[in-house]
């Protein structure tokens, strides 16, 4: 790969990822869950992300 062409992969990987972080935020992921996930002993909800790793899985 060029340098160019790994800038752009970076580049939309990243595109990818901020876009995946914003569906998950608008699906419910507000101040109460955040709250709960932190407090959780694992730092997150098992739920949670399952749940959206499901949603994202599915073809």
């Amino acid at each position: 790969m060029t340098s160019k062409a790994s800038d752009d992969a970076l580049r939309e990987t990243r595109g990818m990822l901020a876009e995946s972080a914003r569906r998950f935020a608008e699906r419910g992921y507000g101040a109460d869950v955040r709250a709960a996930s932190l407090a959780h002993s694992e730092g997150c909800l098992p739920e949670v992300w399952a749940s959206d790793a499901a949603r994202t899985s599915a073809p």
